[in-house]
């Protein structure tokens, strides 16, 4: 049987906690008898870096990766991460080859994680690199992978984590994630004067040529290719439901940039989510009458779908993977937040406005594991349709088109 991804969170601070936190005295006793040095090697054979919650935490680790690349230019570089991402790592330029865990089932979760050890250890990597910071299972992994040099976080205090990491950084929460990322870079041997923009950073994805012509035909097959096209994501995943903006609040905001001359709106997500974005549709129709709004949840491949936001003039966003992806592309974005904090996650560019308001429990994800509202996330209701609206119509430059919005 599947189970959602709380559950696999709850197994793994219960469970995966105990395991890790005796892994960890065995290690201890393990490093005294290895004398492991403490210096990074100046031509590690091969890097593994473990990252498995979310796609969007792999795009802001980009720079991290290109860092790596450049200060080992001939160092295998090998990512293990779930199953969820295998597509999206498929096209990561940086990464020599990935593993993929499948965490769907317990069953599933031993058995892939099995075989992606065996693989890896055949590679006989020198370091391990762990990105996660509150994974029990992460850390189980990189000690199960018995490289000698193993980097990773610690938040509080280090006594569960000396043992399976011989070398430990800070996880300041308070810093963007990107520049956490970048001193576990340096940590691992990267000079600090390394700079990259943000241009290098997409010439790291191997985006198929023909995913932008099935991104037109698309397009076309809409009858948008001559709008203005307004992508929104409705949607957020199971990690934290809460960041969801409310729908009837979608369709607000929807009714309001239809009234926008020459604009076509669509919805996007997962395949799973096509019913979701269905549901939103069908209230807007049911007050309004029948309006165009197109939904392709589902229906393109990643690449293609990566090709469409390059093509986009706004997409309109909760905190989740699609809006990582949207920067990534360049598509000036519209952002949503109430559990997560932009100040540490949001992307950073001058296309992208974010929405907060810092109610007294937020920002509540990775600080807590249940919800203080138990699911009536007044964070995110208290966003209204009409500051969302105006976001827009600063992002795009569109007030001289703009019609009367009662």
């Amino acid at each position: 049987m599947n189970y959602s991804t709380q559950t696999y969170l709850y197994i793994d601070a219960t469970i995966g906690r105990v395991g890790a936190f005796v892994l960890d005295r065995l290690a201890r006793i393990l490093n005294i008898i290895r004398c492991v040095p403490r210096d990074i090697p100046q031509a590690p054979k091969c890097i593994v870096i473990s990252k498995f919650m979310g796609i969007g935490s792999i795009v802001q680790a980009f720079p991290f990766l290109k860092y790596l690349r450049k200060r080992y230019p001939t160092t295998r570089i090998l990512l293990v991460t779930f199953k969820d991402n295998e597509v999206f790592s498929q096209l990561l330029s940086a990464v020599d080859k990935a593993y993929f865990i499948d965490k769907s089932t317990l069953l599933s979760l031993a058995v892939t994680t099995f075989k992606a050890l065996r693989l890896i250890k055949n590679e006989k990597p020198t370091i391990t690199i762990d990105l996660e910071v509150y994974s029990s299972f992460s850390r189980i992994l990189t000690f199960l992978i018995f490289s000698p040099y193993r980097l990773g976080f610690f938040l509080i205090n280090t006594i569960s984590r000396k043992g399976i990491f011989t070398h430990l950084l800070y996880f300041n929460r308070f810093q963007h994630i990107s520049r956490v990322y970048k001193n576990m870079a340096y940590l691992a041997g990267v000079p600090k004067e390394y700079v990259f923009d943000n241009e290098e950073l997409t010439d790291m994805l191997k985006i198929p040529f023909d995913s932008e012509q099935e991104a037109e035909k698309i397009l076309r097959g809409l009858g948008v290719k001559d709008k203005k096209i307004i992508f929104i994501n409705i949607n957020a995943s199971d990690l934290c439901i809460e960041r969801r903006w409310p729908a009837d609040c979608f369709s607000i905001l929807i009714k309001q940039l239809l009234k926008l001359q020459n604009t076509a709106v669509i919805l996007i997500g997962a395949d799973k989510e096509w019913e979701y974005n269905q549901k939103c549709i069908e209230q807007i129709n049911a007050v309004t009458g029948e309006i165009k709004v197109h939904n392709i949840a589902g229906r393109s491949s990643l690449p293609v779908f990566l090709a469409l936001l390059k093509m986009g003039d706004l997409l309109v966003t909760n905190d989740s993977g699609p809006m990582h992806l949207g920067d990534l592309m360049g598509c000036p974005t519209v952002s949503l937040w109430g559990p997560g904090t932009p100040q540490s996650y949001a992307p950073q560019n001058s296309k992208h406005i974010v929405i907060y308001h810092s109610v007294y429990c937020s920002p509540c994800l990775y600080m807590i594991n249940e919800r203080p509202c138990g699911g009536d996330n007044i964070c995110m209701r208290s966003i209204t349709p009409q500051e969302v609206f105006e976001a827009c119509v600063q992002v795009l430059d569109w007030r001289k088109e703009c019609v009367k919005v009662k």
